[in-house]
């Protein structure tokens, strides 16, 4: 059997179908949290047309649901990469995260591996500014980079490095869509644990997986395999602001398909109307809480006020109460 996509079983470190569930991997369940990570990734193939070391870029796109558009993530640029090392240096290697998973949705994830040759006098600052990105958002999302820094080297080179996906010099393409719930046949499992993830189709049998990331092959260090390494867990190991700005990438992702594409406009519609509520909603409970923490007296128009968000059904739960 060959394939992409494979399992690592944890006893034996062996790869395996990902097609199945495994004895110590865990379902994702409602009200669980996850986080996606992007462990390693080796290229053991000369991609450089000059015949040196590879000059690489690492992106990734995810989802969760059917509505929510796919957002984008840059997670390394790395100059003279040699054969059969590991990318060091990623500017953070997040790829999804919930703090709350609803059992039911499917997890979309998209890995994209390039050899570039991109001649840009601004790239130190371009890189510069992927780092600043990280400190202040978790991780770099190129479609918030316009808000957060406007015209910079950063925002122009997260444009040219999103065109160059469409070009041909690709070391690594793949699409994981996992599928929550017990195993139906031609969907690959929701689990937690380790996830490899080649370049070509190849006998997944005949390799193991170490606990430091290097790859073996019947046994000995393997040569000329390109591949990642992508590990899912049921734990919250990010921090809030990874997830905020998750939010937001989403949001102006689907603001930015709409422009795109007006067939989506309903659908864009209903995350949106979707997204919009749940902040109206919290900005009601917020000033019901001013309101009733008032030291002087309330007027009338804001005793009124007070009544109306706590004829809100959806947030009835949430009110404080009087002693």
């Amino acid at each position: 059997m060959a394939g992409k996509i494979w399992y690592m079983d944890p006893d034996t470190k062996q790869l395996v179908s990902a097609f199945e569930k495994h004895q110590h991997s865990k379902s994702l369940e409602a009200a669980t949290p996850i986080m996606v990570s992007l462990n390693r990734v080796v290229v053991g193939e000369d991609y450089d047309s000059c015949g040196s070391h590879n000059d690489l870029f690492i992106m990734s796109r995810s989802t969760m649901g059917k509505k929510r558009p796919n957002v984008d993530r840059f997670h390394a640029y790395q100059k003279e990469v040699p054969r059969d090392e590991p990318v060091t240096g990623m500017f953070n290697n997040v790829m999804f995260v919930t703090d709350d998973y609803n059992g039911e949705d499917r997890l979309w994830l998209e890995l994209h591996i390039r050899e570039v040759d991109i001649q840009d006098e601004d790239i130190d600052k371009a890189v510069e500014g992927f780092q600043k990105m990280v400190s202040k958002a978790g991780s770099v999302f190129p479609v918030a980079l316009p808000y957060m820094f406007g015209a910079s080297a950063a925002a122009s080179l997260a444009g040219k490095l999103l065109k160059w996906l469409m070009h041909d010099d690709k070391v690594l393409d793949v699409n994981l869509d996992l599928y929550s719930g017990d195993p139906v046949v031609g969907q690959k499992v929701l689990q937690t644990g380790t996830y490899v993830i080649f370049n070509k189709n190849r006998n997944g049998s005949l390799f193991t997986l170490e606990q430091s990331g290097n790859l073996l092959k019947n046994g000995q260090q393997a040569k000329e395999v390109t591949y990642a390494v992508i590990n899912i867990a049921d734990k919250k190991g990010f921090q809030p602001e990874e997830e905020r700005s998750q939010r937001i990438s989403t949001l102006l992702t689907q603001m930015k398909q709409d422009e795109e594409k007006p067939e989506s406009l309903v659908d864009a519609f209903d995350f949106l109307s979707e997204t919009m509520t749940k902040y109206d909603q919290f900005n009601k409970l917020d000033r019901y809480v001013d309101l009733f923490n008032k030291s002087k007296p309330l007027t009338e128009k804001e005793k009124k006020l007070m009544e109306n968000i706590a004829a809100i059904n959806e947030l009835a739960p949430f009110l404080p109460k009087s002693e």
